[in-house]
């Protein structure tokens, strides 16, 4: 999920590690989220910041692809500024 103005927010399933999340299983990719979910996920990001007086904004929802490469271009970020 992108969230506008609070950075980009990368969740997903990890295939691997199914056994430990059961209740979750039949999740494989973003279309195996029930829609009611996502919403209420959306509502979270889009509130979650209102008692800080701070604005956020959900831009949308994106596949596991670019999560990934999200995941990989922060860890890439975090790697520079180690050295």
């Amino acid at each position: 999920m992108v969230n506008k103005d609070a950075g980009t927010r990368a969740g997903g399933m990890h295939g691997h590690n199914k056994s430990r999340t059961h209740f979750w299983n039949y999740i494989d990719r973003l279309a195996d989220v029930p829609p009611h979910l996502l919403k209420e996920i959306e509502l979270f990001f889009s509130i979650y910041k209102e008692l800080e007086k701070k604005k956020t904004g959900v831009e949308g929802w994106e596949d596991q692809e670019s999560a990934i490469k999200i995941i990989k271009e922060c860890q890439q970020r975090y790697k520079k500024q180690d050295t």
